[in-house]
């Protein structure tokens, strides 16, 4: 009568210190993800029912922009929700790739509209939002790399530099 109920995410057994950090990096990564996306979406939703001061503030006047971000914004939170159960799989390496992938595509279209962002929310939230997606595309990589999953990895970690 006094089993144990099974823990709604279970303890992976991982073999080593390298697995167990790429593991908290995917975690801390999705519960980072899910905050600020959510956040961004509250506040940016805010700026279309009041003028605020801030990178959202032109939502205001252009109400119509929301809706492409808070569709961008929920669908990041959702993701930060996958990578973070998904931290407690027994493989990880396609989590920290689908957290690559997601923040590879508002990057990208950071830069293809680089002249437009730069106008309605100014030089210092474009460079803030290309370093938060550089960041967590780093922390993917090195999870990848703790893990061995990258292909040129184990070439390094033998002492091959050059291939």
């Amino acid at each position: 009568m006094n089993q144990k109920r099974p823990a709604l995410f279970p303890p992976p057994e991982d073999a080593s210190i390298r697995q167990r950090l790429a593991r908290y990096l995917l975690r801390a990564h999705g519960a980072g993800l899910v905050l600020l996306a959510s956040g961004n979406a509250v506040v940016s939703f805010r700026a279309t029912q009041m003028p605020i001061a801030g990178p959202f503030r032109f939502l205001f006047e252009n109400p119509a922009a929301e809706i492409g971000l808070l569709q961008a914004y929920l669908l990041m939170a959702a993701i930060g929700a996958v990578l973070f159960c998904g931290s407690f799989a027994v493989r990880i390496g396609r989590f920290d790739a689908l957290g690559i992938a997601a923040h590879l595509v508002p990057l990208l279209a950071l830069l293809a509209f680089r002249p437009l962002v730069i106008s309605f929310m100014g030089p210092g939230t474009l460079l803030m939002s290309a370093t938060i997606h550089l960041t967590f595309i780093a922390i993917e990589v090195v999870a990848l790399l703790l893990q061995g999953r990258m292909a040129w990895s184990g070439r390094i970690q033998a002492g091959v530099v050059a291939s």
